[in-house]
């Protein structure tokens, strides 16, 4: 998709018009980690649109969200199972 440029000046009403219309999502993450463990964790998602297109996109970008907030849940509980070789508790016999 090229980018659209108009004759002339474009006043705050047409930006702002635009922004509504498309929307503008920021997603920020800051995390704070002291010895591999993470003290403090901040995550913020700003979404500045129309409310059209907010439910038009909305459900998408939260499932996407869930999606890798379970990721990261289900990594940090197989880091926290002991690691064990063929003859330790894990393992299963046939």
């Amino acid at each position: 998709m090229g980018v659209e440029r108009a004759g002339g000046s474009t006043s705050h009403i047409d930006v702002l018009d635009r922004v509504l219309d498309k929307g503008i999502v920021i997603d920020a993450c800051f995390r704070v980690a002291l010895v591999g463990m993470d003290v403090l964790t901040v995550e913020a998602n700003v979404v500045v649109a129309s409310i059209a297109t907010y439910l038009q996109y909305g459900e998408a970008v939260a499932d996407q969200q869930a999606r890798a907030r379970a990721d990261r849940e289900v990594a940090l509980l197989e880091s926290m199972l002991p690691r064990s070789g063929p003859s330790g508790p894990r393992s299963q016999s046939p």
